[in-house]
């Protein structure tokens, strides 16, 4: 699936093949600090049990809400690594992002990286678990849906970042129709910007993780 996406995104021919390339192989590497947590998690509870917050929103919320909160807070820990390897990849070449459309590859590009490994992780748990036969339904949905999802997500805010990333232009197009312009206005304007692709992509991911707890089975 990853290749399948990939390619429907890129062409050989792109200056910055190569790049996309590396931005892919480190999305792959952001399934780590997500793994990283719940593997310090478990290890926590294990010789404290008091800490363990799952418990407590299970008696804290009625029904099963405790999932689609615990889901909500999955998708938003994944939206914002994502969002760090096209960050810190831009900060160390500024000169690779020089178009929209090129932040938006970056972004796209991390989020099939991070749904490669993530899909690996989950169709070893279900063949696992469930042999072959249950590993057909999780993955058409996971490599057709969940994985179209992840480029949504990661394209809106990496539209947004590109955006940003052109804060100068914006806040001089202002200055050039006689409005007062301050120095500040340009980091105002990059913030402004990251801040609403974040927020939606935040918020979309959450949503999203929230209605596949509400309406799927748990192992897709």
């Amino acid at each position: 699936p990853a290749i399948i996406w990939s390619a429907i995104f890129l062409k050989r021919r792109d200056k910055n093949f190569k790049t996309y390339i590396w931005v892919f192989l480190g999305g792959t590497l952001t399934v780590l600090p997500i793994l990283g947590y719940q593997y310090v998690y478990l290890a926590l509870i294990g010789d404290n049990p008091d800490l363990d917050f799952v418990n407590k929103l299970k008696g804290i919320i009625t029904g099963n809400y405790w999932i689609v909160l615990l889901y909500a807070f999955v998708g938003i820990t994944e939206e914002i690594v994502k969002f760090y390897i096209v960050k810190i990849l831009d900060k160390k070449h500024p000169e690779i992002i020089t178009t929209i459309n090129d932040a938006l590859k970056m972004g796209i590009l991390s989020a099939l990286g991070f749904a490669f490994s993530e899909n690996i992780i989950y169709f070893v748990r279900i063949l696992n678990s469930m042999g072959t036969e249950g590993l057909i339904a999780p993955f058409i949905f996971r490599s057709v849906f969940t994985v179209c999802a992840h480029l949504i997500f990661s394209g809106i805010f990496a539209y947004y970042y590109g955006v940003s990333k052109f804060s100068k232009d914006f806040v001089d197009f202002k200055k050039w129709q006689g409005q007062k312009v301050s120095i500040l206005d340009y980091a105002s304007h990059r913030r402004k910007y990251i801040g609403i692709g974040l927020a939606l992509s935040l918020g979309l991911h959450a949503f999203f993780n929230t209605m596949l707890s509400i309406s799927l089975p748990n192992n897709i």
